[in-house]
């Protein structure tokens, strides 16, 4: 078993189609959540996102009463690494993630 860090990105954007646009740089956004996540050095990149998207979309996600679940235009930072959550999967996001941090509506 290994830890990789994570760290969790909501996207702050006023534009209620961020949800359908996904993540596009420049929107404000707002570290909701840091933290480590145990895995079997075996497990697959993909595999290791969709464990921290089921466990940020459960009723009891560790952030619940700060921040909204994992949603499209989210971006998680794994392992010093930024991928966007897209309406399946994630993409990576090119180049260095540099978030511009915004505020909660």
């Amino acid at each position: 078993m290994t830890k990789l860090k994570y760290e969790i990105w909501s996207n702050v954007a006023e534009d209620p189609m961020r949800f359908f646009n996904g993540y596009r740089q420049g929107n404000p956004m707002k570290k909701s959540w840091e933290g480590e996540l145990e895995v079997d050095q075996k497990i697959e990149t993909d595999d290791q996102l969709e464990c921290l998207f089921m466990k940020f979309n459960m009723d009891n996600r560790p952030n619940g009463k700060v921040a909204h679940s994992l949603s499209v235009g989210d971006v998680v930072v794994l392992d010093g690494k930024a991928y966007a959550v897209q309406m399946m999967g994630f993409t990576p996001v090119p180049g260095l993630f540099k978030p511009v941090i915004g505020d909660y509506a």
